[in-house]
């Protein structure tokens, strides 16, 4: 198996659209997720009558969810350089996300800027859902490392 490279500031050119990333929102993902930011409490994530009682066939996944399918979605053919800062994060939501769900994340830079001689990465991603409806607009602002 091959590395994958590091994903530095001068490959995200302006428009760089990465290869879409498959996530699956299946119960196994959900319950981790859910385990390890001790939300296991909330019945409308893993209860199907909790989740008809409030108007949906089936269990929901925290929102937060997006957090970690948004980053994947642009690393999934590279590593992260060292030393990069999370400088902002903006959410949408545009629908609740399934448990069972198959969504596809498109990842795009849509800016990168210099300021205080620190590179600035803008990369929104959006996600849809295995019908193709809307789910989600993450909006990641970081300073790039190198």
């Amino acid at each position: 198996m091959s590395e994958r490279p590091e994903l530095v500031y001068a490959d995200l050119q302006l428009g760089k659209e990465f290869e879409p990333f498959h996530f699956s929102a299946d119960k196994e993902t959900v319950d981790r997720f859910l385990e390890a930011i001790d939300e296991g409490s909330s019945p409308i994530y893993q209860n199907v009558s909790v989740a008809e009682s409030w108007g949906y066939d089936r269990p929901v996944s925290p929102h937060s969810l997006a957090a970690i399918y948004a980053r994947l979605s642009y690393l999934k053919n590279y590593t992260m350089p060292g030393g990069g800062i999370l400088a902002r994060q903006e959410f949408q939501f545009f629908r609740p996300i399934f448990v069972g769900d198959e969504l596809i994340c498109r990842a795009k830079v849509v800016d990168k800027f210099l300021k205080k001689e620190r590179k600035y990465v803008v990369i929104e991603v959006n996600t849809t859902n295995q019908d193709e409806q809307p789910v989600s607009l993450v909006r990641i602002t970081a300073i790039w490392p190198k």
